[in-house]
Parts: C-alpha cells; structure tokens; sequence
C-alpha cells in the first residue's frame, strides 16, 4: 500500500513531535550516548570539538 504525500506529511509532523517533547529527546540523546562514535576533536587532538554516537550501532560488536 503507498501513502500518498499529504499522509507521509502528517505521519513526519506526528513523529517530529513526538521526539521533540524534552523527556522523549533526553532519552534518545541518553540512549545514543551509550555507544560512541569517533568524536571531532581539534587540529592537535587535545580538545574535544564535537562530540558523536550512534543511536544505532552501525557495526556488529562481534567483529570488532
């Protein structure tokens, strides 16, 4: 079954504002945390520029 534009529209506008609420957002950014990615750091590798993860691990734990 496709779903037409208007719906996909609406679908996206429900989900943006389901995340969106702080409590729900927190979660995501607690649960993100958990696995890091590598973060950018400055040009001397001291300083943390940004920090990164994943929400979902990209990579399988067991062939690392």
């Amino acid at each position: 079954m496709l779903i037409g534009a208007p719906m996909k529209e609406i679908l996206w506008r429900a989900f943006a504002v389901i995340v969106s609420r702080p409590c729900v957002a927190a979660w995501i950014i607690r649960r993100a945390q958990r696995t890091p990615y590598q973060h950018i750091t400055s040009a001397d590798g001291q300083e943390r520029y940004m920090g990164r993860w994943w929400l979902f691990e990209g990579y399988d734990r067991a062939r690392q």
